[in-house]
């Protein structure tokens, strides 16, 4: 996969302050559930659409979770946050707000 996984060990390398370092995250080690890659498939476009929707519409599962874990670490790497979990947890609650439903309407309005 070319993101941050919730089927397992993902390496990261950061600079930050000048330093390089270079660590592995875990599902688990942000408070999130290990799946098995067959819990993330997608489909064709209706059904990715399904899954987008579920997602923000606050749907709880492997496919809020994935995304979350990605949009923490992009809260993370902008500076929004202070950690990937705390960028975690700000992306729930940007969800369970209905901002990221509101945001995906935007765009459907602007692309018809």
């Amino acid at each position: 996969m070319d993101e941050i996984s919730t089927i397992g060990e993902t390496k990261i390398t950061e600079i930050k302050d000048g330093e390089v370092s270079s660590y592995s995250i875990t599902p688990e080690s942000v408070g999130l559930a290990r799946v098995e890659v067959s819990h993330l498939a997608g489909g064709d476009a209706a059904t990715n659409a399904e899954i987008v929707h579920s997602i923000v519409n606050g749907k709880k599962g492997p496919y809020r979770d994935i995304t979350l874990f990605n949009s923490g670490a992009a809260l993370y790497v902008a500076g929004i946050s202070d950690s990937i979990k705390a960028g975690i947890q700000l992306s729930a609650e940007a969800v369970d707000a209905g901002h990221s439903k509101n945001k995906l309407q935007e765009l459907v309005d602007y692309t018809q």
